[in-house]
């Protein structure tokens, strides 16, 4: 059986709000918001720089998002 050389294991804090609005019974205008953090550990067998030994927490990266949308419902 053949192992995998690397293994991550990530952990993410997302939070956020959202909310739609009926224009007409069919009609819908929606809206959206998230941001969050994560940070993730790296252990690898292979002996190149960019697969070095990485530690939870050592690095973390944050994500935002907004999304309007406008929808009809058939």
């Amino acid at each position: 059986m053949r192992q995998n050389p690397s293994k991550y294991n990530y952990l993410f804090l997302n939070g956020g709000y959202g909310f739609q609005l009926s224009a007409t019974k069919k009609l819908y205008l929606g809206t959206n918001f998230t941001i969050g953090t994560y940070s993730y550990s790296k252990r690898s067998e292979i002996p190149f720089e960019g697969f070095a030994k990485k530690d939870l927490f050592d690095e973390f990266g944050f994500n935002l998002a907004f999304q309007f949308n406008i929808g009809y419902r058939f």
